[in-house]
């Protein structure tokens, strides 16, 4: 199934072979066109966190581990290059993703995105209510709430520049900007009571400590949550 992305990327550190191989047979399933952008563990980065101290960043939300600061870094490359190479459109695949198998659901969101989009939160983590999610007139709602997590998330020009200027100024973790919302960038999560994408670590069969088989807490009481959905 090809998504309307110029192009998407899988971020994968090389340490990290299986996780690489479970994520490419979970892309291959869906039939999604993603490039990899595999990276390395980078020594100086916790150098540098040790010189400089934590702090960086704000709002109680700080770049203050190596792994921190490598995810920021590598995803920061992924979206400036596409911004000066004159890319519409960037998507960006952590190596964690779980996708809901039905691509007809896939196919109707991303056959029905709002006009005025800047940033889509495609593993967003708090979906809507009930009620929205057999209402079918929209696919797409508006963030309203602070939602960490860039499991997977698109960005058009505008949203491009949004995260650019956001980490230039003010040293942010790459999901800071993105999880809160803002007057400067319309961002939306899918109109689905859990979403199109979830996070494995927010799965039972890796964490081992979420009831009813779910990927987290939040949603053992969603009687429509089934783990067999997602691959």
């Amino acid at each position: 199934m090809k998504l309307p992305v110029d192009e998407i990327y899988l971020l994968n550190l090389c340490e990290s072979q299986d996780k690489y191989e479970r994520m490419r047979s979970r892309i291959d399933y869906m039939g999604f066109d993603v490039k990899d952008f595999r990276v390395v563990k980078h020594p100086m980065s916790q150098i540098i966190i040790n010189k400089l101290g934590s702090g960086l960043g704000g709002f109680g939300y700080e770049i203050n581990n190596g792994g921190v600061f490598n995810c920021t870094r590598e995803e920061y490359t992924i979206i400036k290059s596409a911004y000066l190479r004159g890319l519409n459109t960037v998507g960006i695949m952590e190596d964690d993703c779980s996708f809901l198998k039905d691509k007809s659901i896939w196919e109707a969101h991303f056959n029905n995105l709002p006009d005025d989009w800047d940033i889509l939160r495609v593993n967003s983590l708090r979906g809507s209510t009930e009620e929205n999610y057999t209402n079918n007139e929209n696919y797409w709602t508006k963030q309203q709430n602070t939602i960490y997590g860039t499991g997977f998330y698109i960005l058009n020009r505008k949203g491009m520049k949004y995260i650019i200027d956001s980490i230039d100024e003010l040293y942010r973790p790459i999901d800071h900007p993105i999880a809160f919302t803002s007057d400067k960038v319309n961002i939306y999560i899918p109109k689905i009571e859990l979403s199109l994408c979830l996070e494995d670590s927010y799965n039972s069969d890796i964490r081992g400590n979420c009831e009813n088989n779910c990927f987290h807490n939040y949603y053992k009481d969603i009687k429509r949550f089934n783990r067999e959905d997602y691959i």
